[in-house]
């Protein structure tokens, strides 16, 4: 098929392709239309996983029970979460210490477990076993983003939480 074309291949400074930069580069939306988007791209496929009946994510299979289960089975946030939900403390003195010092920056909503932030915000936690799940649907996933970590960071930790999330990108 190339033989019926005359080509000519020429080389452009990457600076003066436009043309490629424009293509291949994801320019910064509006602030209204980045909100927009971010929440919508999100709410389809992040929060699909926590919400949605059953999901599937990087093939393997989560639902709101599964989360659940796995969050209360962390032996960190289940503590926490079990003296949120029912006021039951760890026997040992220097984990019931740690969940009481812990425990005011969480709270349950809807049977999940939240971060509340310094300024009010609350961000889902998010289970060990599902953070690399999310990660890589919310970069590569469907509707990913493919986006640089620290673009990745931010989109994240608007919506989730856990312990060392920069330091997991």
């Amino acid at each position: 098929m190339i033989p019926h074309f005359q080509l000519e291949i020429k080389y452009i400074e990457g600076k003066r392709n436009v043309m490629a930069d424009a293509l291949s580069r994801a320019f910064e939306p509006s602030r209204a239309e980045k909100s927009e988007n971010l929440d919508k791209a999100v709410t389809e496929t992040v929060d699909a996983v926590t919400y949605a009946p059953t999901a599937r994510v990087a093939a393997i299979e989560i639902t709101p029970e599964k989360w659940r289960n796995e969050l209360r089975t962390e032996p960190k946030f289940g503590d926490i979460f079990r003296y949120l939900q029912n006021e039951i403390l760890p026997e040992e003195e220097d984990v019931r210490k740690t969940v009481l010092a812990e425990a005011p920056s969480f709270c349950v909503l809807d049977d999940d477990l939240f971060h509340v932030a310094n300024d009010g915000k609350t961000t889902k936690v998010v289970p060990s076993q599902f953070r690399n799940d999310l990660l890589q649907d919310t970069h590569a996933g469907p509707l990913g983003a493919h986006m640089s970590a620290c673009k990745l960071f931010e989109l994240i930790r608007k919506k989730y939480f856990w312990p060392n999330l920069r330091a997991d990108l």
